[in-house]
């Protein structure tokens, strides 16, 4: 099984939390559900092990070393998770600097959302997930919407991510130019954009629920070869076996993915079909 190892290891830390595991279904009353945005810093239970918030931003990062089988899953999962927090504050400013959430509330805004509280209504929180992919020194983004109906804990619980067109080069992450800053900014409009038409889609009934279960890889999902004692498999070469293909195009795809909230992985995404490296279905490549 090459499917989602670094998944893998995040449920198993965040199963213990008594979350389930799932698919984001369809949101329920559908373009009749109101809509309430909700700004402020990431929510900490959606930044599992292995991220971290970036102070005084919308951002979750992402990285995976410091861990060791030397060090046994709970010392590396802790050792990965400082690390993290490190990079997180080394990342304020600049590309994290950006108003993910305002840019995020003036796209919902154009399908309806508001910001009155409304007791009955579906939360939307925008933040942005940042991984750091080693196999090729890369920061992947993505912008999401988790969205929360009213109901307490046993509300419907759904996310909505979309995939930014650009990776960053290691190079510039730290210290980018007002240049690169801007152009991140513009390509983290049109993401936006892109997870407000996905969730308007959803709502309008025009996804369904479930599609063809396929093999999908992509390094925006898993950028960092996996293993250890030398034997290693690289980002590119890894999967996951269990997503669901709602919507194949030419430039473009969309997945629900199983998985728990507090990974990165939960939700149905939307990202350029050429950011994905394994399409693949009863044997058969798409």
């Amino acid at each position: 099984m090459k499917a989602a190892g670094l998944a893998a290891l995040l449920l198993v830390f965040a199963t213990a939390s008594g979350a389930k595991v799932g698919y984001t279904t369809p949101l329920p009353g559908g373009t009749s559900a109101p809509l309430v945005i909700v700004t402020g810093a990431p929510d900490k239970e959606y930044a599992g092990p292995a991220m971290a918030v970036v102070p005084n931003s919308s951002f979750i990062i992402m990285q995976t070393k410091g861990g060791s089988i030397f060090l046994g899953p709970l010392l590396g999962a802790a050792n990965v998770e400082a690390k993290s927090r490190d990079l997180a504050k080394k990342s304020a400013g600049g590309y994290m600097g950006v108003d993910l959430q305002g840019i995020a509330s003036l796209s919902l805004a154009l399908i309806g959302a508001g910001t009155e509280p409304n007791a009955n209504a579906f939360s939307v929180k925008p933040y942005g997930y940042v991984q750091q992919c080693g196999d090729d020194e890369m920061y992947r983004v993505s912008i999401a919407y988790d969205v929360k109906g009213p109901g307490g804990k046993n509300a419907w619980h759904g996310r909505y991510i979309a995939h930014l067109a650009h990776p960053i080069p290691y190079a510039n992450f730290l210290k980018p130019t007002d240049e690169q800053v801007a152009a991140f900014q513009a390509d983290l409009t049109a993401a936006a954009d892109a997870a407000t038409r996905l969730l308007q889609r959803d709502m309008q009934g025009e996804l369904p629920e479930m599609g063809r279960e396929v093999k999908f890889g992509s390094l925006n999902f898993i950028g960092n070869k996996l293993g250890g004692m030398g034997i290693y498999t690289p980002a590119n070469e890894m999967y996951f076996s269990n997503a669901q293909l709602i919507e194949e195009k030419d430039d473009r795809v969309v997945v629900r993915m199983k998985a728990h909230p507090s990974t990165f992985i939960f939700g149905m995404h939307t990202m350029a079909r050429s950011q994905v490296h394994k399409l693949e279905e009863n044997g058969k490549k798409k």
